[in-house]
């Protein structure tokens, strides 16, 4: 090649809009990747390649030198030239893998290129021609095409003379044959394409791809943002440990984690401590001494649900670490933006772009586990991007008493996956059955050390929960606050609504369950939480809260007596959690809590559980008697009915006896073969073959409900067209342009419409003849949402409700 350029040659350009030359964008993008990838914590993310971060460095620079040089051919130069002069919108050719074979050709020999000091390995120059020829098309079965977009071979010669007279490789000083280049560039990466997933070199290769390609594509992103559409397309930016806020005084467990971590920084960590123990501060106390040992550079929190989620962040945002610095993601989380900074500062400064959150580039994210998991494998387009920050991440998985054997299963699997890629992760929940913790097999595990936390006593009763139990009992104690936990949401609504005819009108009755919109589930959540916070002692009335397993997570209340359906021993023990919040002894005269030294009265804390041993099902738990999880109720039932007080040793001695016979079965390799699988020539899952985490989601279906009665409209119901047309002063009406391909303001006032008021419903529900599901009349100009609209009547006090069932009614058993 010749360094010697002509002057008076046309520059060559690598964007049009605004007029970028190709030198200019090649330099940015290089010291763009390099910028991403400058942590210590890139070379175990690497695992099991083994290089330094440095070298990593080093490959990116590379790759971002070359990652668009297939942009100097002439066809691609005169349709950006015709763009720039014409301002014409111009379809530019394919250059990806006219890149690729450029960065072939130029690392068939290392000699000469001034980037690297040493050669290229064989893994080494298979990650970066992979990273260039993929960063704009994800890695996957179907993309992966050595052909694919190629020139032929007498169009090399143009592409690698213009290459040559470009500054960037121009003084590289390599000889290249272009039709030589060209049949070696479509066999290496067919070979690439070949190797086993057994190979060795095949997963060394996909770990540094990963991380290569996602720092190359972020790169891109950055030095290709316009400064007049806002701030810059953001890159990965690293958590240190004096980023985060400690609380001064320590609960004990708290002050046992820190304790350890002077000492050790293990990275597979399992946290066993009851409700209240601060078991959130111990996962960022964990996170940043994984950042300050180098293992991670960021901190993922995967929680179960979009609600537990919201509260984290505002817990870590309020409390713990710069709002700039966390991120939240889920399917509905730029509302909770919105509603939280809209008012203090710009949006964008928070979270410029969704991809920050998706793609884990904030310090700490906060997302739901099923995020977490679906980028663990191809669910996504872009999850092999979100993998390569997530590989440089310490990971968390709180609450995981929570999950159903499916999402065990997974969970179980990803973390198997972390542990041969020393990825450190950290399990944090209340209660865990043996199994499960045999399981993840923990190199490290912290308990709870309070000896002395017994908040409530255990009673349980053979016989079922009903309104009238519940309101006898009460009218006989000095309980001023309960909880009534239902197994179902049809029964717990069904006791609700009873219970507010029978109870006297010094007693509030609260209904709260899943059947809720985004736009009410917040309003009603800050309802429960003003009501029954802890420290809240009411003098005048009393307070009731009738509710479903939503109740077990995260919902920092506390209530003098507890009334619950039976459930497996850990969700019974995660539902009484909520009991005597802030207390240590079952007894109000022997307690010392600030709750109990404003009691009027002594109270007793109980824990009652209902079970009716002559049901022929128990649902959601047991579908019949002669099955395992109807012989874990009884387990359950003989544990507590032995039971005296509550403390955290006993419960894991109840979880223990009643889980004694029952195969969790938490081992299963589905989930950990796909990771491997997906990990560079996965097939693309989110092309409507998605793996799904949680069983029984089939059974539900989001709708939207006619009519709305909200929180905030005056008990004046209205109809869901009526609240998307005004949705956050969206003032469009008619056909809005959503009869067009084109996508507009108004798709995604429709859609974010859409995600705060639809409503998951039992499919089954829409098979009956009585509900009239008109699908094809909410949307007449958006035929591309398929959301039906239901004859199903909506209050925020008691939620939807089935019209073919009257109150009295309890349809649990066809809700499981």
């Amino acid at each position: 090649m010749s360094s010697e350029s002509d002057t008076d040659a046309e520059p060559l350009y690598a964007k049009s809009d605004p007029p970028t030359s190709l030198d200019t964008h090649l330099q940015a993008v290089a010291d763009a990747t390099v910028t991403a990838l400058d942590s210590s914590a890139t070379a175990r993310a690497a695992l099991p390649a083994e290089t330094t971060s440095d070298r990593l460095r080093d490959l990116g620079r590379l790759a971002g030198l070359l990652h668009d040089t297939g942009k100097a051919h002439p066809d691609w130069q005169a349709k950006c030239q015709h763009a720039i002069e014409t301002g014409e919108n111009v379809t530019l050719p394919n250059h990806s893998a006219r890149s690729a074979l450029v960065a072939f050709a130029l690392t068939a020999s290392s000699d000469g290129i001034p980037v690297l000091h040493t050669a290229l390995t064989e893994v080494e120059r298979a990650a970066l021609l992979l990273a260039v020829l993929h960063h704009h098309t994800p890695i996957s079965e179907s993309n992966h095409r050595a052909n694919e977009h190629l020139i032929d071979g007498a169009d090399c010669d143009a592409l690698f003379e213009q290459v040559s007279e470009t500054e960037t490789v121009g003084d590289w000083s390599l000889q290249i044959d272009a039709l030589t280049a060209l049949s070696g560039f479509r066999e290496f990466v067919k070979q690439v394409r070949k190797r086993p997933g057994s190979d060795e070199q095949f997963h060394e290769i996909a770990s540094i791809t990963t991380i290569l390609r996602s720092a190359l594509i972020q790169a891109d992103h950055h030095a290709s943002s316009q400064a007049g559409d806002g701030p810059p397309a953001p890159l990965p930016t690293s958590l240190t440990a004096e980023s985060i806020e400690f609380y001064d005084e320590l609960r004990p467990f708290q002050q046992t984690v820190a304790d350890y971590l002077d000492g050790d920084t293990p990275d597979q960590f399992f946290g066993l401590a009851g409700c209240g123990a601060g078991k959130t501060q111990t996962a960022l106390q964990w996170g940043a001494e994984q950042c300050r040992a180098g293992n991670a550079d960021r901190l993922v929190i995967a929680m179960p649900t979009r609600t537990t989620s919201n509260n984290l962040f505002q817990t870590v945002t309020n409390d713990h670490a710069d709002p700039d610095d966390v991120a939240l993601y889920h399917s509905t989380s730029g509302r909770v933006y919105t509603e939280k900074f809209s008012d203090e500062r710009e949006l964008e400064t928070i979270n410029e772009y969704p991809r920050r959150c998706k793609w884990f580039q904030q310090p700490i994210t906060i997302c739901t586990v099923d995020h977490l998991l679906a980028t663990l494998v191809n669910n996504d387009k872009h999850s092999d991007i979100a993998r390569g920050n997530l590989r440089r991440a310490a990971v968390v998985f709180d609450e995981v008493h929570a999950y159903d054997r499916q999402l065990l299963q997974a969970i179980a699997g990803a973390v198997e996956y972390f542990d041969a890629i020393e990825l450190p992760w950290y399990v944090m929940t209340a209660t865990c059955p043996p199994e499960l913790e045999a399981a993840l097999d923990p190199t490290e595990t912290v308990h709870d050390p309070r000896e002395d936390h017994s908040p409530y006593h255990v009673k349980q009763h053979d016989h079922e929960l009903t309104a009238e139990v519940v309101a006898d009992s009460l009218a006989s104690g000095d309980a001023r606050t309960a909880m009534v936990v239902k197994n179902t949401v049809r029964s717990a609504q069904t006791l609700a609504r009873q219970l507010a005819k029978v109870t006297p009108s010094d007693v509030s009755v609260t209904y709260y369950s899943s059947e809720f919109p985004s736009y009410d589930r917040r309003a009603k959540e800050r309802e429960v939480r003003e009501q029954f916070a802890p420290g809240d002692v009411p003098t005048d009335e009393r307070r009731i809260l009738v509710c479903t397993q939503v109740c077990e997570l995260s919902l920092d209340i506390s209530v003098d007596t507890l009334y619950t359906d039976l459930a497996p021993a850990d969700a019974v023990i995660q539902r009484a959690g909520r009991l005597h919040r802030r207390g240590n002894r079952p007894d109000a005269e022997d307690c010392d809590c600030e709750d109990c030294a404003e009691r009027m009265r002594p109270v007793e804390y109980v824990c009652n559980t209902y079970f009716d041993p002559t049901a022929s099902a128990w649902y959601p738990y047991a579908t019949g008697r002669n099955t395992p999880e109807w012989n874990l109720l009884l387990a359950t039932r003989d544990a507590l009915d032995a039971a005296t007080a509550y403390s955290f040793e006993a419960s894991r001695h109840w979880i223990a006896e009643a889980y004694s016979a029952y195969n969790l079965q938490v081992r299963e390799q589905t989930f950990r073969g796909a990771i491997a699988n997906d990990s560079m020539f996965g097939p693309p899952r989110w092309d409507g073959n998605r793996i799904s985490f949680r069983t029984g989601t089939h059974r539900r279906l989001p709708v939207v409900a006619s009519p709305y009665d909200l929180h905030d409209n005056d008990e004046k119901p209205v109809p869901f067209s009526y609240l998307w047309e005004t949705f956050d002063s969206h003032d469009c009406c008619g056909h809005c342009g959503l009869e067009t391909d084109r996508y507009t303001p108004c798709h995604e006032a429709l859609q974010e419409a859409i995600e705060e008021y639809s409503i998951e419903i039992p499919a089954y529900w829409l098979l009956d003849d009585d509900i009239r599901c008109h699908s094809s009349e909410v949307f007449p100009d958006a035929p591309r949402v398929s959301l039906p609209e239901v004859s199903l009547h909506y209050s925020y006090q008691w939620g939807i409700q089935n019209p073919t069932n009257d109150a009295t009614t309890d349809t649990s058993a066809r809700e499981f």
